[in-house]
């Protein structure tokens, strides 16, 4: 069916629990920059610094992130919408056609992941960056501390890059596709990198609601 047009702020959303996996991960990450810290920089509050940090966002991010994903994922609904497959797959649910393969095809068209790229690009590139900087510091003159926290950056950007264009290039859309659309879609992925700054728009603002709403 259709894509509903889900409320750009959701106030009902409930932390989850964290899993272990998402701690492992993080704990790991956490372990293996502050040891490369400490045999570069030989300075245990910094390292301890990084070990901190790792631990923190294990267990306290993924509750944050299920409190925010309902208002993430009805942004890049709305983004990744084009009206003309919207306006076409109502016409043909009306006439009773949603196992032709052109609704099929204009359905897949129309849920082009725009949320992937930025996510992959937060996740891989916080953990690849920051270990890559510090143990191959870029910058000869800073520490491996400030590389690790310099190339996180980069990171993130880099990874979100190449996965928006790993997505776009292999998006399969069939033939019924209007070229147009396919031309949308693929540049709505290629642009998905971008995104990160309104979503992050987006989350303060369901904090704020959310904030007034438990305050009323």
């Amino acid at each position: 069916m259709a894509r509903s047009q889900t409320p750009l702020v959701i106030l009902d959303a409930e932390p989850t629990p964290t899993p272990g996996w998402w701690m492992a991960v993080w704990s790991l990450w956490a372990v293996t920059v502050a040891t490369i810290v400490l045999a570069r920089d030989n300075n245990w509050i910094t390292a301890g610094g990084w070990l901190l940090t790792g631990l923190m966002i294990g267990m306290c991010t993924w509750r944050v992130l299920g409190l925010l994903s309902p208002a993430v994922f009805a942004w890049h609904e709305r983004y990744s919408s084009i009206p003309e497959i919207d306006a076409r797959l109502s016409n043909l649910e009306f006439n009773g056609q949603t196992s032709s393969d052109e609704y099929e095809q204009l359905f897949v068209a129309g849920a082009t992941p725009t949320y992937v790229p930025p996510i992959m690009g937060l996740f891989l590139g916080t953990l690849i960056g920051s270990c890559v900087g510090a143990a191959c510091p870029p910058f000869q003159s800073a520490t491996a501390s400030l590389n690790a926290a310099l190339c996180a950056v980069p990171g993130i950007g880099l990874i979100s890059a190449v996965t928006a264009a790993y997505l776009a290039c292999s998006l399969e859309l069939g033939a019924l596709v209007p070229r147009t659309v396919r031309i949308k879609s693929r540049l709505k992925l290629l642009a998905a990198p971008l995104t990160v700054f309104p979503v992050a728009c987006v989350c303060v603002r369901y904090i704020v609601a959310r904030c007034r709403r438990n305050a009323a």
